[in-house]
């Protein structure tokens, strides 16, 4: 490009000294258009290129006043003009480049903020889409940005449509706009109350308030969202969905690790006086058993009583250990041990659990959809055992035939695993205290 340019441009120059011999006088007009051509070659070429050109057009003017003064008898009276105008194709040509050169640095500037603010754009986008809270931005009553979050907090698919363009940008603003498209139409039909009150919001007023999220066939998980809607400068609404599932599980927590802290210490203590009972029991034991093998002429009263006094004896050392296991779990909950994430396979992980857990027991397993979590093996173990044990004991009390039903499916973006049996159930006035310690729903 640059050497096609140069030849025409060194064309130009020869094209105008031409028009110049053809006139037959020195003509001020032809000659300034070479300016012209001398600032262009400046701009669009190489310096080394633009002062080949410059050059060319100052041996052409001065050769064509030369040529002039030998052809009118020697008179030079012109021929100081042609050394000036040289001198002026100089000055302008320096000119030029200069001009020349701060446009491609401020074009070089103009280049780096465009990448930094797609680079910022970039990292913004990739933070909203990471975020665990719903974004939704609403313009002009229409949704112009919603992350991968608000999908799943609401329970809304996130649909891929197809297209026919053939670019990628082309393509990418496409689905984008389809994408928003779906989310407006399934946000405006199954949550009419919450896209309602996010446009009636009137501009410069925000907005916080409790939503409750409907039940819908392809939630897995229901309860409360907190929605904040803050109005922006240019016009537009900023919603903000959080889970309180989150912070009722942070307080859940804080409420635990209190609570181990306290029972690890009252565990302490009582561990003491029980180590001592049970060694006492122990000894009273052995006494009566050595009793009862020496002493051949006892009675048949002092024998009955002493066989009363070692099943006492027993009774107290079975509850000893009994409580020792229930010290022993409070402090392996207190201890809060770090877990050791395995990739597990439900479906084939799940029936050697079953068949080393609860073989002889009616559990019957359906497995929906073959998922691949990580998860700690052990306390995976443990969750199940009790779930499971508390299935067949509570459905054993409604019914004669006790059993329990697992299914495994997904929804969304979660795994879920349902321990379902044909018991009473939990009464409504207790769904809200599962979570407390030590509840106990009788």
């Amino acid at each position: 490009m640059r050497r096609q340019l140069a030849f025409g441009l060194a064309l130009d120059v020869i094209i105008l000294s031409l028009l110049l011999y053809t006139t037959g006088n020195p003509d001020l007009q032809l000659t300034m258009l070479y300016m012209v051509v001398v600032a262009a070659s400046f701009m669009l070429l190489h310096g080394s290129q633009a002062l080949v050109i410059t050059l060319l057009a100052i041996i052409l003017v001065i050769y064509q006043q030369f040529f002039y003064a030998i052809a009118n008898s020697m008179s030079l009276a012109n021929l100081g003009d042609a050394l000036l105008m040289s001198a002026s194709f100089l000055a302008v040509g320096g000119l030029s480049w200069s001009i020349s050169q701060r446009l491609v640095q401020l074009e070089k500037v103009a280049a780096n903020h465009a990448k930094e603010v797609e680079r910022l754009n970039v990292i913004n986008q990739e933070v909203i889409t990471q975020m665990v809270n719903g974004v939704i931005v609403i313009d002009k009553q229409h949704i112009v940005l919603a992350n991968l979050a608000a999908h799943q907090l609401l329970s809304l698919s996130l649909v891929t449509p197809t297209t026919a363009q053939n670019t990628f940008e082309d393509v990418k603003e496409t689905q984008n706009k389809a994408l928003l498209s779906n989310f407006e139409q399934q946000l405006n039909k199954q949550h009419s109350q919450l896209f309602n009150a996010c446009l009636s919001v009137a501009s410069g007023q925000s907005r916080a308030f409790t939503y409750d999220v409907p039940a819908v066939a392809n939630a897995s998980i229901f309860g409360k969202l907190r929605v904040q809607i803050i109005p922006l400068k240019d016009g537009s609404k900023l919603v903000i969905l959080e889970d309180l599932r989150r912070e009722q599980a942070s307080a859940q927590q804080l409420k635990l690790a209190s609570l181990g802290q306290l029972t690890a210490s009252i565990a302490h203590e009582i561990r003491n006086p029980l180590a001592a009972i049970s060694q006492a029991s122990q000894l009273l034991i052995e006494d009566v058993a050595e009793q009862m093998e020496d002493d051949s002429a006892l009675t048949s009263e002092s024998n009955a009583a002493m066989n009363g006094n070692h099943e006492l004896y027993e009774m107290i050392f079975s509850q000893t250990k009994r409580v020792n296991r229930i010290i022993e779990d409070i402090l392996k909950l207190s201890r809060q041990q770090t877990a050791t994430q395995q990739v597990l396979e439900l479906a084939e992980w799940m029936p050697s659990f079953l068949e080393n857990y609860f073989q002889g027991h009616d559990i019957f397993l359906r497995i929906k959809t073959k998922p691949i979590i990580s998860f700690d093996t052990h306390q995976l173990e443990q969750i199940l055992i009790n779930l499971i044990n508390n299935g067949l004991r509570y459905s054993s009390y409604a019914h004669p035939h006790a059993y329990v039903e697992i299914d495994i499916y997904c929804a969304d973006n979660d795994v879920i695993i349902d321990i379902l049996d044909n018991g009473n159930g939990v009464s409504s006035g207790n769904l809200e205290l599962l979570f407390d310690p030590f509840f106990y729903n009788r």
